[in-house]
């Protein structure tokens, strides 16, 4: 899958793609269904749903979790995102 297909880069050449994938070292990644994708503190890290839906969890220490926000295609997340949000 390619970036090309998303709406978020809807205007972008491919040539554009391409150089923003090279600079932010993008990669692609697939994940089963209640597969966790990223835990907080693993990088500085921004991610881009190509497909499906995601929830963005916390778990507290006494281990109930509570869902922040869910994520359909197209949906950014990352730890660097929770700085810039309202």
């Amino acid at each position: 899958m390619g970036l090309h297909g998303l709406g978020l880069f809807e205007g972008i050449t491919e040539q554009e793609l391409r150089q923003m994938q090279r600079c932010f070292e993008a990669y692609f990644q697939s994940y089963q269904a209640g597969e966790r994708i990223r835990r907080y503190g693993e990088g500085n890290v921004v991610g881009v749903l190509a497909s499906g839906t995601a929830a963005v969890c916390r778990i507290d220490a006494d281990g109930s979790k509570t869902v922040l926000e869910y994520l359909r295609e197209n949906g950014v997340f990352g730890e660097m995102l929770a700085f810039f949000l309202g």
